[in-house]
């Protein structure tokens, strides 16, 4: 909180003042003085150019990293429980009496400065997929009705909304049973992985014309990143911090899906692709739903 290189769990640890990068007033900031093993709360006072007089006994040094070793392996979920810990130690140190806006505003902070891990997704290529080089109208016609009625069949396929389900998990109210429920809640996530790991693989099994190889590319991984994202998301039940990154890497994809189905609609527009038959998959999703013709 203070910018002195120490996260607030770390001030708890050493004792030093979390509102000042330089607890002891000797010119070092706290960060640097512990990264130099030297006493944050001791002021140095030898000469410059001479042995700094507050080093910090070896066994002080040994037990305050054996410490920080343990914090590294907790899970995400202990880290922000000790980092929003650490910050009532601080402010009941300084005999501070805390107001509902400023614990929520720990809270938010604590959240904001939390380093958690970006999750990363596989994503498919030009190898992964069958190409075909033609491009007259009926093969682009054929490759647009295919990709409609997998579009289709996934849009028809029904299921809860992500959101409702995420909605039961914030509505718990008994933390004693906060694991138990939402791991029972996210198992509701089921028929969606299911659903989006389906049109994945009936992605990859459609024939590509070179033409719309980076518009079915796109649209291939916005589905892998919603399914594996709904996956990681379901797998999240014993750190539940972790679910933070997710569900918003879940939004990003399901944005990136929308843009890319418009891009590819128009493409295909560009191309003049034209369903004869009302019935086709093309029509009916591309003119009807993209459009709304």
């Amino acid at each position: 909180s203070d910018g002195d290189g120490m996260k607030d769990w770390e001030e708890s640890l050493w004792k030093t003042d979390p509102q000042k990068m330089d607890t002891d007033n000797d010119g070092t900031n706290d960060g640097d003085e512990i990264n130099l093993n030297r006493d944050p709360l001791k002021a140095n006072t030898a000469p410059t150019q001479t042995e700094p007089n507050d080093k910090v006994s070896e066994e002080i040094i040994a037990e305050n990293k054996k410490i920080q070793t343990e914090y590294e392996n907790l899970s995400e979920t202990d880290k922000l429980a000790r980092q929003i810990f650490s910050q009532f130690i601080a402010n009941k140190q300084l005999d501070i009496s805390l107001t509902d806006t400023q614990i929520e505003s720990i809270v938010a902070n604590s959240l904001i400065n939390l380093e958690l891990p970006i999750p990363t997704f596989k994503t498919y290529n030009e190898q992964n997929v069958q190409t075909i080089n033609f491009s007259d109208n009926e093969t682009l016609k054929n490759y647009s009705n295919n990709i409609a009625e997998v579009i289709l069949t996934n849009l028809n396929t029904k299921t809860e909304t992500v959101e409702s389900i995420f909605n039961d998990i914030s509505n718990i109210t008994d933390d004693t049973k906060l694991t138990e429920q939402t791991e029972e809640i996210l198992q509701r996530l089921n028929p969606l992985i299911i659903k989006n790991q389906k049109t994945v693989s009936s992605l990859l099994k459609i024939f590509v014309p070179k033409i719309l190889l980076t518009e079915h590319l796109k649209l291939l991984n916005s589905f892998q990143e919603i399914y594996q994202g709904l996956d990681l998301i379901q797998k999240s039940t014993t750190d539940f911090v972790t679910i933070i990154p997710l569900i918003n890497q879940y939004d990003s994809s399901v944005n990136n899906l929308s843009v890319t189905l418009t891009e590819m609609a128009i493409k295909l527009s560009t191309l003049s692709i034209t369903y004869s038959n009302t019935t086709d998959y093309g029509y009916q999703f591309f003119n009807v739903i993209m459009f709304k013709e």
